[in-house]
C-alpha cells in the first residue's frame, strides 16, 4: 500500500513540475545567469583590483639589489712626480661591487593616485561593457519570447480551422453519399485540410528553432511551448537603467583623471634614498682593498619645461571628453525616436485590441450561417472556407493584438531611461 501511495505522489509531482511555467522575466535571470561574461565578472574586478594595487605600490620603499664585476684599461692616477719619497696610491683597475639600493617617495604630485583612479575607471568600464552586452542578450530573448508565443498563437488557429474542416467534411461526406452535395466540395476541405497540416508542420519546426535558442540562452536541456507564461502589463512597467549612460560617465571621468595627470605630471618629484655596499674599490677610490660603503639623501627630479607635451595630452583629452559628450547626444536623440515609435505601436495595438472581440463575434455568426447553407448544398465549399478563414484570422489577430502590445512594451522598457 506504501508503494502505491509513492507512487501516486510522485507521479503527481511529476505532473506538478511539467506543468511549471515561466514568464519572460524568469528567462531574463535565466540567460543572465548562464551568459558566460557574466561568470567572468569576478575576473575582471580581481585583475582591475590588482593593477591598482601595483600602482599604489609606488609608494612603498623600493629595493633593488646589484653587483658588479669589471676590468678597465686606466684609472685614475698621478704621474710625473719623482722628487717625492713616497708613492701616491691608486684605483684599482679590476673592481668589485655588490649594493642594497633603498628608494622612499615623499612626494609625486598625485601622480600616483590618479594614476590609480584612471586603472580602478578603466576597470570599471569594462565591466559596464559585460552588462551592455547582458543587455543585449536580455533584448535577444525577449524576441525570441514573443516569437514563439505568436507561432504558438497561429497554430492554436489553425488547429480550431482543422478541427472545424474535420467536422465539415464528416457532415458533406454523408450529403455526398446522399447525393445532396458534389463530389468537388468534399474534395476541396481535402485538400484545404493538407494545406493546414503543411503550414502546421513548417510552424512546428521553426518553434523548435526558436525554443532551442531559448534553450540555448537560458542553460536549460530544452523548453516546451506548455512552459511559457504570457507576462502581465506591470512586468514591464520600470524602465532598463541603460548602461550605455554609466560607460559615458565613466569615460569622461577617465578623460578627467587623464587632464589632472597631466597637470601634475609637471610637479617635482621628491624621494629619499640609501645605498649600502661591499666592494672593491670603497668610496675612497685610492684604497685598494674590499670595504663596506653607506650613502644617504634626498633627491628631487623636476622637468620644468616639456616644450608644451603636457598641454597638448591636455588638449587630446578635452577634444576625447567633448566626443564623448555628442556620442551621448546621439544616443539620447536615437532612444527618443525608438521610445516614440514604440509609444505609437503600444497605443496602436491597445486600440485595435479594443476593437477584436466585435470583430469576432460578427464574423463568428457570418460562419455560422454560411455553415448551415454549406450542409444545405446552398453554397460551394470555396464560400464557406473564406469565411471560415476569415474567422480564424480574426481570433488569429486577436491574440497577435495582445501579444504585439506586450512586446511593446516590452520593447519601451529595453529602451530604457537615465534616471536611476
Amino acid at each position: 500500500m506504501w508503494k502505491a501511495i509513492l507512487g501516486v505522489l510522485l507521479f503527481n509531482g511529476s505532473l506538478l513540475l511539467s506543468a511549471q511555467t515561466h514568464s519572460v522575466d524568469d528567462y531574463w535571470r535565466m540567460a543572465r545567469e548562464n551568459y558566460p561574461l557574466l561568470q567572468g565578472r569576478e575576473s575582471l574586478i580581481a585583475a582591475s583590483e590588482l593593477k591598482v594595487k601595483n600602482i599604489q605600490s609606488a609608494w612603498l620603499p623600493q629595493l633593488d639589489v646589484s653587483g658588479q664585476a669589471t676590468w678597465q684599461s686606466d684609472v685614475p692616477h698621478v704621474t710625473g712626480i719623482t722628487s717625492m719619497s713616497f708613492s701616491i696610491p691608486s684605483a684599482p683597475k679590476d673592481q668589485y661591487k655588490i649594493a642594497l639600493d633603498v628608494s622612499q617617495t615623499l612626494y609625486d604630485g598625485g601622480r600616483t593616485r590618479l594614476r590609480a583612479k584612471a586603472e580602478a575607471i578603466s576597470g570599471d568600464l569594462q565591466l559596464v561593457d559585460v552588462e551592455a552586452t547582458l543587455q543585449q542578450v536580455r533584448s535577444a530573448v525577449t524576441q525570441l519570447f514573443f516569437n514563439a508565443l505568436m507561432l504558438e498563437a497561429q497554430k492554436k488557429q489553425l488547429d480550431y480551422v482543422s478541427n472545424d474542416l474535420n467536422a465539415r467534411l464528416a457532415e458533406l461526406q454523408v450529403a455526398f453519399e446522399n447525393g445532396a452535395v458534389l463530389k468537388s466540395s468534399v474534395q476541396a476541405l481535402k485538400v484545404e485540410r493538407l494545406r493546414i497540416q503543411q503550414k502546421l508542420i513548417a510552424l512546428d519546426e521553426a518553434e523548435r528553432s526558436l525554443l532551442s535558442s531559448l534553450a540555448l540562452f537560458t542553460g536549460q536541456d530544452g523548453i516546451d511551448i506548455s512552459e511559457l507564461a504570457e507576462p502581465g502589463d506591470a512586468t514591464f512597467e520600470t524602465p532598463l537603467q541603460r548602461a550605455e549612460y554609466e560607460k559615458f560617465d565613466l569615460l569622461k571621468s577617465q578623460a578627467d583623471a587623464g587632464i589632472m595627470l597631466y597637470r601634475r605630471n609637471r610637479l617635482p618629484v621628491m624621494a629619499a634614498f640609501a645605498q649600502a655596499g661591499y666592494g672593491n674599490p670603497g668610496y675612497n677610490m685610492l684604497q685598494d682593498e674590499f670595504d663596506t660603503f653607506l650613502m644617504v639623501g634626498v633627491k628631487v627630479k623636476w622637468t620644468p619645461w616639456d616644450w608644451k607635451q603636457s598641454r597638448r595630452n591636455r588638449g587630446v583629452l578635452q577634444n576625447q571628453k567633448e566626443w564623448v559628450d555628442y556620442q551621448q547626444q546621439s544616443f539620447e536623440l536615437q532612444q527618443q525616436r525608438d521610445f516614440l515609435q514604440a509609444a505609437g505601436e503600444t497605443e496602436q495595438y491597445r486600440k485595435m485590441m479594443e476593437k477584436d472581440e466585435e470583430i469576432i463575434q460578427l464574423q463568428s455568426e457570418v460562419t455560422s450561417e454560411y455553415r448551415t447553407q454549406l450542409k444545405r448544398g446552398a453554397i460551394t465549399s470555396a464560400d464557406y472556407l473564406a469565411e471560415l478563414n476569415a474567422e480564424a484570422r480574426a481570433r488569429l489577430d486577436r491574440d497577435l493584438h495582445r501579444l504585439n502590445y506586450l512586446h511593446s512594451l516590452a520593447q519601451r522598457q529595453q529602451i530604457g531611461t537615465n534616471e536611476d
